[in-house]
């Protein structure tokens, strides 16, 4: 078996961008954000997060053969596209919008008077040209609490959303000085993203904001630095 490999990818580093009331933060190459060190891991192609003042948001783009999947922390989103789908989500909701054979939509902060912060990822789907759909669900934040929460999954296990591709995506809350183990597959490769709070995981320290790339090993421990709340991307490389 390979070594295993561990590469952080500190906050401070992310791209930004920032335009008619949205200031996004990018951990990959994305739009108008280029950086050819850091084109994604695996699948996963960009972890964005972002914050949008009331009434902004991103006009209509038409997306193809990429699968979207957005986390709302706090406000509430809009989502409307092509094919007639109108959403409103708030705080715990999620999103998974598989563009397929292409759709177009566009993302508002639906409140008037509060900011939207949100995060979404993109991913190379299963295969190419499937029909374009979205789904929502729902997971209220106490659900995180001091364990994996799978939110997305090849199988939609425990109702969360439902990839194309063998991509597990957790969530998961620690209070101060708790401890998670999450199993791994030696040949597959996982990314933790920091939401909130610091974490120590393998002697080093993340805090909001930073990642950290996986890969080679069969086991990840965290423990909460301070009050966390993190994703874990359990993707297949």
């Amino acid at each position: 078996m390979a070594e295993g490999m561990r590469k952080i990818r500190l906050s401070q580093d992310r791209g930004r961008t920032q335009h008619d009331g949205v200031d996004a933060r990018h951990t990959f190459s994305t739009g108008q954000y280029l950086d050819p060190n850091h084109m994604g891991f695996g699948p996963l192609r960009a972890v964005d997060e972002e914050h949008i003042l009331p009434g902004a948001g991103y006009a209509a783009r038409e997306y193809a053969n990429m699968e979207r999947v957005t986390i709302v922390l706090e406000g509430e989103l809009e989502y409307r596209d092509s094919l007639g789908g109108l959403a409103k989500l708030t705080s715990g909701d999620l999103q998974c919008v598989s563009c397929g054979t292409g759709v177009r939509f566009s993302v508002a902060n639906a409140s008037s008077s509060a900011p939207l912060h949100s995060y979404t990822s993109w991913f190379i789907p299963g295969c190419d040209d499937l029909p374009p759909a979205y789904q929502n669900a729902s997971f209220p934040m106490d659900s995180w609490d001091q364990h994996w929460l799978a939110l997305a999954s090849p199988d939609g296990r425990d109702g969360s959303l439902k990839l194309s591709r063998d991509i597990i995506l957790y969530g998961a809350s620690l209070t101060k000085s708790k401890m998670l183990n999450h199993t791994l597959n030696p040949n597959r490769g996982a990314w933790l993203q920091v939401i909130d709070g610091s974490i120590q995981s393998g002697g080093e320290t993340l805090s909001k904001g930073d990642g950290l790339a996986i890969e080679h090993e069969t086991d990840l421990t965290v423990e909460a630095v301070s009050d966390a709340r993190l994703l874990l991307f359990d993707l297949d490389l």
